[in-house]
């Protein structure tokens, strides 16, 4: 007998060093956009008008903060 879809379990382990979690609420007057960035302290959220060009550009932005080298984080490899 086959077993059920269990879509609660993850096959693959979520790397919280390299991935973005993104949140969107939407309503058909604006948008909340939330998330958690590697490498970011702070979990930036962003109001922003329906459209999906703009919510692109924030996730775009955000990930390129992440990627971004940081300085401290650099200095301490080299010690």
């Amino acid at each position: 007998m086959p077993q059920p879809n269990d879509l609660s379990r993850s096959l693959v382990a979520l790397d919280q060093n390299s991935t973005i979690i993104a949140v969107v609420e939407l309503s058909q007057s604006s948008w909340l956009v939330a998330g958690v960035l590697p490498g970011i302290e702070r979990q930036p959220c962003k109001k922003l008008d329906p459209s999906p060009e703009r919510l692109l550009a924030v996730l775009h932005r955000w990930r390129d903060e992440a990627v971004r080298p940081d300085l401290n984080s650099a200095l301490e490899k080299v010690e």
